[in-house]
């Protein structure tokens, strides 16, 4: 899957950093993430809502501002009240899902206190109700490969997203032929868990 990079200044980060809204009261501690949103494949209009979660409670939202031809988010996930049983806010190194207009984007990061991260967001609104069986192996060190199936047809289903459970900052989407590779640090040898989602649901 190819990636746009577009550099984005100090000054660019200013114009959307008003937008940044944390649905969890004021922490004293975030964790930022910034960078490009595509939904489709193309660039989402201004305003389109970012959403951050986890453990299925929605963290933070923010909108994307439109700069130079590109959407650009900015958002500040806060950090958890460790007084309180309930999720409030992000914890250490816990996986952190995003959502483009309420679907799910492929990409994940680990929440760490007073970082702040690019992370350019990808998402689909078009993905399959089919039952799918998912066959997965590991090829070599750090690459694990597989195809995606209909249990009906044995037809690959594309556009699902796949993820790594023991480390799910790795993720991936199936291409056309349903196959998916996942590049991802994992040391070997050793037993993985290779999870299929259809993005908007956790």
């Amino acid at each position: 899957m190819s990636r746009l990079y577009v550099p984005l200044a100090a000054g660019l980060l200013l114009i959307i950093v008003a937008g940044a809204v944390a649905v969890a009261g004021t922490p004293t501690q975030s964790s930022s993430f910034y960078g490009v949103v595509t939904l489709d494949g193309a660039s989402v209009p201004a305003g389109t809502l970012i959403s951050a979660w986890m453990d299925g409670v929605k963290l933070a939202e923010a909108p994307t501002t439109r700069v130079g031809g590109y959407a650009i988010y900015l958002i500040s996930v806060p950090g958890d009240d460790p007084d309180t049983p309930q999720v409030e806010g992000g914890r250490e190194d816990r996986p952190i899902h995003f959502r483009v207009a309420g679907y799910e984007a492929v990409e994940l990061a680990p929440w760490r206190a007073g970082t702040r991260t690019r992370l350019d967001l990808t998402s689909a609104t078009a993905w399959s109700d089919r039952i799918s069986r998912l066959q997965s192996s590991i090829a070599q060190n750090v690459v694990i490969s597989g195809v995606v199936q209909d249990c009906l047809t044995g037809a690959g289903i594309p556009g699902e997203r796949v993820r790594v459970l023991e480390s799910p900052a790795f993720a991936a989407l199936t291409a056309p032929d349903g196959s998916y590779q996942i590049e991802a640090a994992l040391p070997l040898p050793a037993e993985y868990t290779v999870e299929i989602r259809h993005p908007g649901f956790f």
